[in-house]
């Protein structure tokens, strides 16, 4: 892993299997347009009409990073540190999904970035062709490899990342990344972003455990006890999760390999009506107590949404 910089401003990040290519700095969604650039062995300086950029480029422990500072520069609501730079034999991405925004997971590269369109519906076919957005870290691989790209520190900015497959106008596709922070219009006289990683592993889910390991000791994240993970019917079902499908569902988890799940939760829909949580209904006839006996038979633990401030008088 290493990083060339270019004398016109753009700058390569170069691992063994996939590599970024013609990476440029943008400041809310634009291209930078510098009144000049200068170009060091570890830095680019890129001077604006009104105040400048900097990125200092360190390889380290076999990892390439680059810090952003910014001088004079206000009205900022987002930086990208590296904006649209060609992704060179990137296959499949990892991404990092944001709370409530989407799922985290693998997915082909190929056929996605062809509509910018936002659609509530993740299935449609617009929300198929959109770009792939990822929050925190990134993972771009092929059968060789996996390249990731992450931030440590997540207490002031937002980090996230985009890739997909542009068309040219005369040539064929490629495949453009963009990475950066959302300020919220908080960049004043000087201001120096976390830094992005940008690192490699043989394959995905070791890299992507360094780098969630990396980051819960940057931000203090209690480790003392290992990760649990969860399966709740909302993301899936909404409020139409019953007992019968509860059964499959619990089946076909004792079949399915690496599905480490410890807690099952049951989410809206069990309930005849908001606040009658103890009552139960068509959709589970027997009530909670069969629910939650079928789950601990299974070998999980079992979980339950309940919202009591949500009805008032």
């Amino acid at each position: 892993m290493n990083y060339k910089l270019h004398t016109n401003g753009q700058w390569d990040i170069l691992g063994n299997n996939i590599h970024l290519k013609n990476a440029y700095p943008a400041i809310n969604g634009l291209p930078l347009s510098p009144v000049s650039v200068s170009v060091e062995n570890d830095s680019v300086l890129y001077r604006l009409e009104k105040g400048q950029i900097q990125l200092n480029f360190l390889k380290k422990d076999d990892k390439v990073e680059v810090t952003c500072t910014l001088c004079g520069l206000r009205g900022i609501h987002d930086v990208e540190l590296l904006a649209n730079a060609l992704a060179d034999h990137a296959e499949h991405v990892f991404i990092q999904g944001l709370g409530m925004q989407g799922p985290s997971g693998c997915h082909p590269i190929t056929g996605r970035g062809q509509s910018n369109a936002s659609s509530p519906n993740p299935n449609s076919d617009e929300a198929q062709k959109a770009p792939f957005i990822s929050h925190g870290l990134i993972s771009l691989f092929n059968d060789d490899g996996a390249f990731f790209v992450y931030a440590r520190d997540h207490r002031h900015y937002i980090n996230c990342y985009q890739v997909g497959v542009t068309q040219n106008l005369f040539a064929g596709e490629a495949v453009c990344f963009s990475g950066g922070f959302n300020l919220e219009n908080t960049a004043g006289d000087t201001l120096t972003l976390p830094t992005l990683y940008f690192a490699e592993e043989e394959n995905l889910f070791p890299g992507l455990q360094n780098c969630a390991r990396e980051i819960a000791q940057t931000m203090k994240a209690r480790t003392a006890m290992p990760p649990v993970f969860h399966w709740c019917s909302w993301y899936y079902l909404y409020q139409n999760l019953s007992q019968e499908l509860l059964a499959e569902y619990l089946k076909e988890f004792q079949v399915i390999e690496n599905v480490p799940f410890h807690y099952i939760q049951i989410d809206a829909g069990y309930a005849p009506h908001t606040g009658d949580w103890l009552l139960p209904n068509h959709l589970f006839p027997q009530g909670l107590k069969e629910a939650a006996k079928s789950i601990l038979d299974a070998g999980y633990h079992a979980g339950i949404w309940v919202a009591p401030f949500i009805v008032g008088d």
